[in-house]
């Protein structure tokens, strides 16, 4: 995600993130469907659920939550 929203918001420059040839091409494909805001809200549960699984008894749950919630975001 972190790639893709960097390419996005940088309209396209290659030369902010480390890709190889099917990467580059994956992510031009990609960014035209994707919101930046959409990103920054996977990005921000994500980076949460993180910070949880630390702490969390049954981390299992967390990443669970955490990818509903991400799936919740992208809209």
């Amino acid at each position: 995600f972190r790639n893709l929203l960097v390419y996005r918001v940088s309209n396209g420059d290659l030369a902010l993130i480390e890709v190889s040839e099917q990467e580059a091409a994956s992510l031009k494909e990609q960014a035209p469907r994707v919101a930046v805001e959409g990103l920054t809200r996977i990005i921000e549960v994500l980076a949460d659920a993180e910070s949880r699984l630390r702490d969390a008894i049954s981390k299992k749950i967390v990443i669970e939550v955490a990818l509903l919630n991400a799936i919740e975001a992208r809209a």
